[in-house]
């Protein structure tokens, strides 16, 4: 079963090993797999080289190399986050979030909209939330799927 899954080549890590296999049983889900497509279709125009995984990683019916592509719900944008918070608990909840952001620089960032909150940062600051009392949904400016790569 092949599923369409949301990034753009240009998304894809560096260096990270895409996969050309057309009989693998798995490719229909397999990250590897749909990085390989989309390099495909933009090599006309850019892409030259890639890291790609070698027919020796699939035996025996199974690859060594399968990812599972995963979308997660990142998040971008909290203009509104403190519509609700009382005056008085607002330094304390923005100083967290600061921190749990590692500066200033970032929480602007994220706060803006130019960097996405994955869902474990998302749950992180609800946590912070309600940590001081504030148990409503937090809720950010836009919401979007995106497929997750991860760090191996």
């Amino acid at each position: 079963m092949s599923r369409t899954y949301s990034f753009k080549y240009d998304e894809v890590p560096y260096e990270w090993p895409i996969c050309f296999n057309d009989n693998c049983e798995r490719k229909g889900t397999c990250l590897r797999r749909q990085a390989a497509l989309l390099a495909a279709e933009v090599a006309r125009s850019k892409t030259r080289r890639a890291m790609c995984i070698t027919p020796l990683a699939y035996s025996d019916d199974e690859c060594g190399e399968y990812v599972e592509a995963t979308t997660e719900r990142m998040a971008w944008g909290f203009t509104h986050f403190y519509d609700h918070v009382q005056k008085m608990d607002y330094p304390r909840i923005k100083e967290a979030i600061v921190k749990y952001l590692r500066g200033m620089s970032n929480y602007y960032r994220y706060r803006n909209g130019e960097k996405m909150l994955n869902e474990r940062q998302q749950q992180r600051i609800a946590e912070i939330f309600q940590g001081c009392g504030y148990n409503e949904p937090v809720c950010y400016d836009h919401y979007e799927l995106k497929t997750v790569f991860p760090f191996k």
